[in-house]
């Protein structure tokens, strides 16, 4: 809280493991699981693809670079924490956060992609649903 009002993160973003895709896609959409295809790269995620088709395939070598130097200094801060929700609770007060609203961040744009069936959507938003609550 400052001077009486209360903070808001507006954009805090989950950063959901691989795995989850794997554990909580239902069996019949298994063959859509998002993976991480070998690379030398030293940003493994911009190899993340569904059936062959790159998820990341907006994003600019520039902008890999920039986010890889950002996050490093965000784990100077906050890298003794978990990804559990009291370590989110502990980075929150950190910060001086009283509220923040969570947002996927492979899920945005796994969503993002064309020409996905609505099936398919709602299989990836329940999949991220029922591993967040979990």
């Amino acid at each position: 809280m400052l001077n009486n009002h209360k903070i808001i993160d507006a954009d805090c973003h989950v950063t959901e493991p691989i795995e989850l895709w794997e554990q909580y896609l239902e069996p019949e959409f298994q063959p859509f699981v998002p993976i991480i295809n070998a690379t030398q790269d030293e940003h493994p995620l911009k190899n993340l693809t569904i059936q062959g088709q790159i998820v990341y395939d907006r994003i600019s070598d520039q902008l890999w670079v920039e986010g890889a130097r950002l996050s490093e200094i965000e784990l100077e801060k906050y890298g003794d924490l978990g990804t559990d929700p009291e370590s989110q609770v502990k980075a929150m007060q950190r910060m001086g956060t009283d509220v923040a609203f969570l947002y996927p961040t492979v899920g945005l744009w796994v969503l993002a992609m064309d020409a996905m069936s609505s099936e398919l959507s709602d299989a990836y938003t329940r999949a991220y649903n029922n591993w967040l609550h979990d």
